[in-house]
């Protein structure tokens, strides 16, 4: 019995405390072998965090800079719709002056129409004196205003309507039926002479 107990104090005991303290070695040899992998682990997050933050805050520099930039180009535009603007209310200007102007100018244009058709009428009656000639158109002629007063010989080929101060016909000629073609004729101041066609009227000057 004691041979056994010495043989287990002796034998069995320190091979266990050695299993026991080879088993505790490798339990902390793995601990530290894991705590080791799981500190590289942590440490290549750490910098693989650290590179995406980098990133980001040169994306964010590279945004900021685009930012500049599309405000500096907003603030041109607003500065060149704020000159396009004005521009457009100086043509709107321009275009109301030149409106008034045209008005003005239809206006002027009317007033010469009319005083050219005015100065026409008179030239109907062509004077060319001292001939004391002159051309009548399909036209009233009033004495004196249009004809002074006076003895006048008609030659052509239209017809003359001689009227009184009352405007009664007096007379009516045709020319074109007359072998001469003229007709010698009175008119005083009052009395009118209605033209058809053309004719050419001769004054005959009193001696």
């Amino acid at each position: 019995m004691k041979s056994k107990t010495h043989l287990i104090l002796t034998f069995i005991v320190p091979v266990c405390i050695s299993v026991l303290a080879g088993i505790i070695v490798v339990v902390l040899n793995s601990r530290s072998i894991l705590h080791t992998h799981a500190a590289s682990v942590v440490e290549f997050e750490k910098n693989d965090m650290r590179e995406k933050i980098s990133d980001l805050k040169d994306e964010k520099k590279e945004l900021e800079r685009k930012e500049a930039e599309y405000t500096k180009e907003i603030s041109k535009n607003e500065l060149l719709t704020s000159e396009i603007e004005a521009l457009k209310e100086n043509i709107a200007s321009y275009d109301s002056d030149i409106e008034r102007v045209s008005e003005k100018n239809a206006e002027l244009e009317k007033s010469i129409e009319e005083k050219q058709s005015y100065l026409d009428g008179l030239s109907d009656i062509s004077a060319d004196k001292p001939g004391g000639k002159y051309s009548l158109k399909d036209k009233d002629y009033k004495c004196p205003s249009d004809i002074p007063a006076g003895k006048y010989v008609a030659k052509g080929t239209g017809k003359l309507y001689l009227k009184d101060i009352s405007n009664r016909r007096k007379d009516k000629v045709d020319l074109s039926t007359i072998e001469s073609n003229t007709y010698t004729f009175e008119i005083a101041s009052g009395e009118s002479v209605t033209v058809e066609g053309t004719i050419e009227l001769t004054e005959q000057i009193k001696n």
